[in-house]
């Protein structure tokens, strides 16, 4: 008999999605450059629900020690970090998420992430500084990161040692341990859901970086920014995490959100996320120019360029304004705009 062909990694996410009431309407999980990302499955439009998480998947903290976890899981990683045996240092929702995935990865947080778990990227895939060797670190040039770096690493293992197991069979990699590869994991896939409020959201997280995003996420505590024009969630959707379509999109095109809306500098976001955006960051500045003294010519002209220029900005901006109430352009070309006006403003503040 004809063997059957094993499912593919969209028909088997699809599967998992829809087996535990998570739903994903207009997105697929698929390969990409990136390793995985949300594709559209289907034609988009700006405001389309693309996808929907119920809140009883997600790892969910609370800075506070306060959490919700899948009830079916036995957490056993969590509950060594928040006894009272642990130390006090070691509960921040950052540790406390990243043994959280451990135990689900390990299969000890419920039938679902025991499945879930097994997307998760290894170490190899990582690259946050913490991560790196330290022949890596030398050759960023940048002797403060790899202090810094330096210094995580014994932090990690003074708050989590009990996940020191190297996860690297390399000799020159001894940090990298279960507690760092998981951190890493927070650092790069948890979102803010809410004041002190910190979630891994599954299916969600696999979303790709984008400075101009073509989807954002809401739940009851965050909505889309009030720029896009997008309504808020719905009042019988809130026991869900949405994505949410900030613009339109073809079948095929990949659905992207923005990690920090353009806040952190290269280097910032390379020490958080492990990678730096492409391009740059408009948060970016040339280190090391020196200062012009006030009052002199060259600080007047500064002056009066940037006046200049913020005026231009300006009266793009409310050009980009002028676009959907007179139909010259779709919300998607707003957006867009809008973004470029940011960007620009950021450069040169």
């Amino acid at each position: 008999p004809q063997r059957a062909m094993a499912p593919s990694l969209e028909e088997w996410v699809a599967d998992l999605a829809s087996g535990h009431d998570a739903r994903l309407t207009k997105a697929a999980v698929r390969q990409s450059a990136h390793g995985k990302g949300l594709f559209a499955s289907e034609p988009v439009k700006r405001g389309d629900v693309v996808a929907s998480v119920p809140k009883k998947l997600t790892l969910w903290v609370q800075e506070g020690n306060a959490l919700a976890l899948p009830g079916d899981g036995a957490w056993p990683r969590v509950r060594a970090g928040a006894s009272a045996a642990a130390p006090d240092s070691g509960k921040g929702w950052e540790f406390i998420l990243a043994r959280a995935i451990v135990d689900a990865v390990a299969g000890d947080g419920g039938a679902f992430w025991e499945a879930y778990g097994g997307m998760m990227p290894g170490p190899e895939t990582l690259a946050h500084p913490f991560l790196l060797s330290d022949a890596a670190l030398r050759e960023l040039q940048d002797e403060d990161m790899a202090r810094r770096a330096r210094d995580e690493r014994e932090l990690i293992k003074a708050l989590m040692p009990d996940l020191t197991t190297p996860q690297h069979a390399m000799d020159d990699d001894p940090h990298v341990t279960v507690g760092a590869w998981a951190l890493a994991l927070v650092r790069s896939r948890a979102m803010r859901v809410g004041v002190g409020a910190h979630a891994v959201v599954p299916f969600l997280d696999c979303a790709n970086h984008a400075s101009v995003p073509s989807v954002d996420y809401r739940c009851d505590s965050v909505e889309t920014p009030a720029s896009s024009g997008l309504p808020p969630q719905a009042s019988e959707a809130t026991a869900d995490v949405e994505l949410v379509a900030l613009t339109d999109a073809d079948v095929g095109d990949e659905l992207r959100l923005a990690y920090t809306k353009g806040r952190l500098t290269s280097t910032e976001h390379f020490e958080q996320y492990g990678f730096v955006p492409a391009g740059g960051s408009p948060a970016d500045r040339v280190r090391g120019l020196p200062s012009v003294p006030p009052g002199t010519r060259a600080a007047r002209l500064g002056r009066a360029l940037r006046r200049a220029i913020g005026e231009t900005l300006r009266g793009v901006w409310r050009e980009v304004e002028t676009l959907e109430p007179e139909g010259s352009g779709s919300g998607g070309d707003a957006l867009d705009a809008r973004a470029v006006v940011v960007a620009a403003g950021a450069s040169i503040a």
